[in-house]
């Protein structure tokens, strides 16, 4: 079938052509019929006149194929006419008025709109375990460097001198910089979609925002590491920590933490409590094989959920301290807190019944790290800290602590990076897909020795 000239060649090309397939419909130049199902499909007109091109659609079968050629056909003596654009059809000029309507609403205005499609985004992207709080992240970061910049302006006032004085403001934070620039952008890319701004408005020249922009005043903030040289002894003391059982689970997470290099985030709940799909997305006994030593983590559970599932090789330490683990929390809650589907780390609060069936949260970690620390200051030692800030040691610089002691052991720098689910930049990190699983064990199995080296249990751990 080369066109259209009759109804039922219209049903015949639905039924056996492909989707958005078009054929063209005799009699009217420009026009042609588009499928999108079986049963539905679009009339679509193209005219070219003095480099100004005119399109136009309608669908079918709302409108019939002798609707269309009517149209059109008026369309065409309108167009080899010369009539303006404007005039060649009503629901254009329709659709202009009601665009100029929307374009003239403020952002402030719609910006109650625009977070409730990014909480709809949010919740369909499953890449977060926390939704609800990471929408509240964005409306407090518009409300404290946007609003009063871009709140009385119109979607179409969102250029690159706007976006200039919005981050220029923000000196303190390379990291807040970027987070802003992603909203502000989103926000300009929503209003696209949304049919509040036109798809033709001049882009934001992000290299030229950059460029112009004062540079931070303070470094970027990282996370305090314990030193190489402190972590035997911070972890004898982690897992000598306090006589009473039901705090030992917490020093278990602890260790684990350090002898994995994993972010807590795939273990431990954060401090606000997580509901919905995400509710379920940290370790559980099922996802550990101890014969194997190898803990599997779903894509769901990371961080950089893109980059994949990963295993983890466990040291002989590390299986040591999930056995002591299933030891104490069977004793503790008993059978039915080891099977497959329960949390690595249960919550130990007991005498809440919303807590039992919950990971332990991840101030826990925060707390014993912080009675060690009180616990050397009152013995007149300096504690753990940072070797450039000073400050109190965090759970998450421990995956530092692991880079700079493989970095000081010679281990391979990609191994780490694997270990630590980091996207390894560049064309290397394009086809370095092999999850070095043994050699990462030798690596682990190094590093468990050391941590270990001044805690008299050979006998316990081989």
């Amino acid at each position: 079938m080369q066109c259209i000239e009759k109804d039922t060649q219209v049903k015949s090309f639905l039924k056996t052509g492909k989707s958005k397939e078009k054929i063209k419909v005799a009699g009217v130049p420009g026009l042609y019929l588009v499928k999108n199902t079986e049963t539905e499909g679009v009339w679509e007109f193209t005219r070219m006149r003095d480099k100004q091109r005119f399109h136009f659609m309608r669908r079918y079968p709302k409108c019939s194929l002798s609707q269309a050629r009517s149209i059109f056909n008026d369309y065409n003596l309108k167009i080899d006419r010369g009539d303006p654009y404007e005039t060649i059809s009503p629901r254009h000029l329709q659709a202009e008025k009601k665009k100029k309507i929307v374009e003239g609403v403020k952002i402030d205005s719609l910006i109650v709109h625009y977070f409730e499609e990014r909480e709809e985004r949010l919740q369909k992207s499953k890449t977060n375990k926390n939704p609800d709080r990471e929408l509240m992240a964005l409306q407090a970061r518009y409300k404290k460097y946007l609003r009063d910049e871009i709140g009385e302006l119109f979607p179409s006032q969102l250029t690159t001198e706007v976006a200039i004085r919005v981050l220029s403001q923000i000196r303190n934070s390379d990291s807040t910089r970027s987070k802003v620039q992603a909203l502000f952008s989103d926000i300009k890319r929503w209003a696209i979609r949304t049919n509040r701004l036109s798809i033709e408005a001049a882009p934001i020249n992000w290299e030229m925002v950059h460029e112009v922009l004062p540079r931070s005043i303070c470094a970027p903030q990282k996370h305090p590491a314990c030193k190489v040289e402190d972590i035997p002894e911070l972890v004898k003391l982690i897992y000598e920590f306090n006589p009473h059982e039901v705090f030992k689970s917490g020093a278990y997470a602890l260790l684990f933490v350090i002898l994995t290099g994993v972010r807590v985030g795939c273990l431990l709940e954060p401090d606000s409590q997580v509901c919905g799909e995400g509710e379920d997305w940290f370790a559980h006994w099922k996802e550990v094989d101890l014969k194997q030593a190898i803990w599997h983590i779903p894509a769901q559970y990371l961080k950089e959920s893109q980059n994949g599932a990963m295993d983890i090789p466990l040291s002989k330490q590390a299986v040591f301290i999930l056995k002591k683990q299933k030891e104490l929390i069977y004793s503790l809650m008993g059978n039915q807190a080891i099977e497959g589907d329960s949390f690595l780390f249960p919550s130990t609060q007991f005498g809440r019944v919303n807590r039992i069936n919950r990971p332990m949260k991840a101030s826990s970690l925060k707390g014993i790290l912080r009675r060690v620390d009180e616990k050397q200051k009152a013995l007149g030692l300096e504690g753990f800290r940072d070797r450039f800030t000073g400050k109190m040691i965090t759970t998450h610089g421990f995956r530092s602590t692991l880079t700079d002691w493989a970095e000081k052991e010679g281990f391979n720098s990609d191994l780490v990076e694997i270990q630590l689910h980091h996207r390894i930049k560049g064309v290397r990190g394009h086809y370095l897909r092999d999850p070095q699983i043994e050699r990462r064990r030798e690596m682990l199995e190094r590093w468990g020795d050391y941590c270990f080296s001044l805690l008299s249990l050979n006998k316990d751990i081989s």
